[in-house]
């Protein structure tokens, strides 16, 4: 049992070091247990958010270092276009209904669980030297790349 726990341990610090956080929570979490429900997921009032093009909104703290980010971006001749941003609660049902959930092999998180759903997320259409460039640079302003299999997905985390 002991070298089960060594081989579990090593396989946990290589997959933080590569930034594999989300796969060691997934890995570490209990099965049985849902992702934590937060009440305010998808259910933001109007006045929490702020525009950040295209009809796109964040909470005001990530919408305004996502505008920091983006013009550093530009200064650097690097483009993107947004997909997606804050996903009230029916956006969220609505994106299990067309793609399934991730514990079951989909690609949307349960409703109220979705980093969206707090207005701190937004996808991004990235070709691989943005993608790079944010690797790079996204931290600066506050954003990290949660989801390591979503290189388009970029979280605020204040």
């Amino acid at each position: 049992m002991r070298f089960v726990r060594r081989v579990l341990a090593v396989f946990i610090l290589v997959a933080v070091a590569v930034g594999g956080t989300q796969l060691v929570k997934s890995l570490t979490a209990d099965a049985d247990s849902p992702p934590a429900v937060d009440a305010d997921n998808g259910r933001l009032s109007q006045d929490r958010l702020t525009d950040i093009g295209d009809g796109y909104t964040l909470r005001t703290d990530a919408a305004k270092a996502y505008a920091k980010l983006r013009k550093a971006a530009r200064k650097a001749d690097v483009t993107w276009s947004v997909n997606s941003a804050y996903r009230d609660h029916d956006e969220q049902v609505a994106m299990v209904e067309k793609f399934g959930l991730l514990e079951n092999g989909g690609r949307a998180a349960a409703p109220g669980t979705s980093e969206h759903g707090l207005g701190l997320s937004v996808d991004l259409t990235l070709e691989w030297e943005e993608v790079e460039w944010m690797r790079e640079h996204a931290g600066a302003y506050g954003f990290a790349e949660t989801i390591p299999e979503e290189p388009w997905h970029w979280t605020y985390q204040p």
